[in-house]
């Protein structure tokens, strides 16, 4: 059995070096950390990311209830009236939001967090028909005030004030919503006059500019919505309940075309109707689309995913050595095996260190570079320098791979199981011919 003593410390050796993994493992959890805390300090300064949310009509109107009720003091039916508070919502029949994203970055230490100022512009027809129809069925009603709403999540983007019109009549832009009490955005007053007498088919539209950080969305307020976007930005994902219908993205950017019909978003044109101080429930139901600014290169993501990978170097040097100690008959001290087994481990810190100022393909090649020098340099110092070329280029080989398949992301699964299935292959090619009842018995490890 003692010659099994050697291929056990070995393997205690592989668990023990799990232990360092984990720390860089968790180094790149805090950098990553640091980074989403500078990315809410920039937020909590500029702005959030937005989610526009409009137009709508919003009509407050008073109507008389009647009750009837037995008084048993008169002992007859009474009838007893008061006068009722209402707010109905009006939707647009179509509805159009364009929005044209001018990117930048804000920095916070060596963090770069992309931001972004979009122009907006909105576009609503409103069938006023349906308002009618509601008061008709209503006792007395009479119209208190008309507002035209549009909402975003988080006001202090706003920059500048916006400019509106109603058909022809130009409208003034106040801050603040009544449809959700935790709302935020503008509205614009309407004489209630020519809701009650005017034209019932009314174009309403609006410019502003806002600022956002990270991501933007649109939700589909409209019977029938249309979304367009384009930006600067040359990396989108487009995120939400709907893909836009059309996408072109080059070195210039990208432009989207979203167009939801009734069908697909499930609005309805018939007025929402709620008494005195309610909310409106279906404004946060509205389907929402929009586009988030990725980074490809999210040095956080591929260094976890890379550390993940360092069982498996240190693995595939330790057979490799192991094999040369069997096949070539060198002799290799535990203490070797641990001093290039953590090589391999700050590998992955001086991978991320670097990154963070110079991006990560250059520091993966600087890193892996170094790396493989040193462990061969060692190498050579230990056994021949023949070995210490072959231990070189099969690191090489190694880190080349390793860098595909962080490079692969969908099918880094598939290519990693078919790089151990083939090493494993090749071991038992190259150790087929090892007689290793004989081999334990004159070698002693």
């Amino acid at each position: 059995m003692k010659p099994l003593i050697k291929p056990l410390i070995l393997m205690a050796m592989l668990i023990l070096l799990l232990v360092p993994l984990a720390m860089v493992e968790g180094v790149v959890q805090e950098r990553a950390a640091y980074r989403d805390h500078a990315v809410q300090d920039i937020a909590s300064s500029w702005t959030g990311a937005q989610i526009v949310n409009g137009p709508f009509i919003i009509v407050d109107y008073r109507i008389t209830e009647r009750q009837r009720r037995w008084d048993q003091r008169v002992e007859k039916t009474v009838e007893t009236s008061k006068r009722v508070k209402k707010r109905a919502m009006i939707r647009p029949t179509k509805s159009l939001v364009f929005a044209d994203l001018d990117v930048s970055f804000r920095h916070r230490g060596i963090y770069d967090v992309p931001v972004y100022t979009a122009s907006i512009k909105l576009e609503g027809n409103f069938d006023l028909k349906q308002l009618d129809k509601v008061l008709e069925g209503e006792s007395e009603p009479v119209i208190d005030r008309v507002v035209v709403e549009t909402g975003v999540s988080d006001a202090r983007g706003f920059a500048g004030s916006p400019k509106l019109k109603w058909d022809e009549d130009t409208l003034k832009g106040m801050p603040g919503v009544t449809y959700r009490n935790d709302a935020q955005g503008f509205h614009a007053l309407i004489d209630s006059k020519k809701i009650e007498k005017g034209n019932k088919n009314i174009r309403f539209s609006g410019e502003f500019m806002l600022r956002g950080i990270n991501e933007m969305f649109v939700r589909a307020a409209g019977f029938d919505s249309t979304i367009e976007m384009k930006s600067n930005w040359k990396h989108p994902s487009f995120q939400g309940e709907f893909l836009p219908d059309k996408r072109v993205i080059d070195d210039s950017g990208f432009q989207s075309s979203w167009n939801i019909s009734s069908l697909a978003s499930g609005n309805s044109l018939i007025p929402e109707v709620i008494k005195n101080d309610a909310v409106f429930d279906s404004v946060n139901k509205l389907r929402s689309m929009g586009v988030q600014l990725f980074q490809p290169v999210d040095i956080y993501t591929l260094g976890d995913r890379a550390t993940k990978y360092g069982v498996l170097f240190i693995l595939v040097t330790f057979t490799l050595f192991y094999l040369i100690e069997v096949m070539k008959g060198e002799r290799l001290h535990p203490i070797q095996y641990s001093l290039v087994g953590m090589a391999l481990a700050i590998f992955f810190l001086l991978l991320l260190s670097l990154a963070e100022h110079i991006g990560f393909g250059f520091s993966y090649l600087i890193a892996s570079t170094a790396c493989i020098g040193m462990i061969s340099l060692y190498t050579r110092s230990m056994i021949s320098g023949k070995l210490a070329i072959l231990t070189g280029t099969v690191l090489s080989m190694l880190y080349f791979t390793c860098y595909i398949i962080l490079q692969l992301e969908g099918y880094a699964l598939l290519v990693g199981s078919l790089l151990l299935f083939g090493l494993l292959g090749s071991v038992m090619y190259v150790t087929r011919g090892i007689d290793w009842y004989k081999f334990s018995t004159n070698h002693h490890l």
